[in-house]
């Protein structure tokens, strides 16, 4: 029995969101009407989405070229993990650590723990996000960069 207040099928079909190309849902929530110059080009200075994972998702390795505030709203932790300096880091990101902030161009994903049904959250974004600054980690290219990081097959997606 969930002691959480809402289902994933209640937050999924609430907000209209749809499948994420990383995994999980999500659904843009705020785009700033205010744009800014970036080296990438043109963007707006702020988006922020809902995403959610439910257990056996993964959001798998990906990288985006602007900073990301993650925010914790509702279900069980979530494991946010990156690589940094070499090493694979993990951010619980939970009702007692509501936060966590990702770095640049640093590659990351996340998973629900494993006594964790969902987990939704808000995934902000500035400058503002654009598929254009999203890429998709490769398997092959990271375990040649990253050789110490044993579980990459496990969280990436090819």
């Amino acid at each position: 029995m969930s002691n959480y207040s809402k289902s994933a099928a209640d937050y999924i079909s609430m907000h209209k969101m749809t499948a994420h190309p990383e995994g999980g849902f999500y659904k843009e929530i705020f785009r700033a009407k205010t744009n800014v110059e970036t080296v990438r080009g043109e963007r707006s200075s702020a988006t922020s989405i809902y995403f959610l994972l439910e257990q056996g998702q993964i959001s798998h390795l990906h990288r985006i070229a602007f900073e990301e505030l993650w925010t914790y709203i509702d279900g069980g932790p979530l494991e946010i993990f990156m690589i940094l300096d070499g090493r694979m880091t993990i951010c619980v990101l939970d009702e007692n650590n509501p936060i966590c902030l990702i770095p640049p161009g640093v590659w990351f994903g996340s998973r629900p723990k494993t006594e964790t049904a969902f987990c939704i959250c808000t995934c902000t974004v500035a400058p503002g996000f654009d598929f254009e600054d999203f890429e998709m980690a490769d398997y092959d290219r990271l375990s040649n960069e990253y050789p110490d990081i044993s579980d990459l097959k496990d969280v990436c997606l090819s």
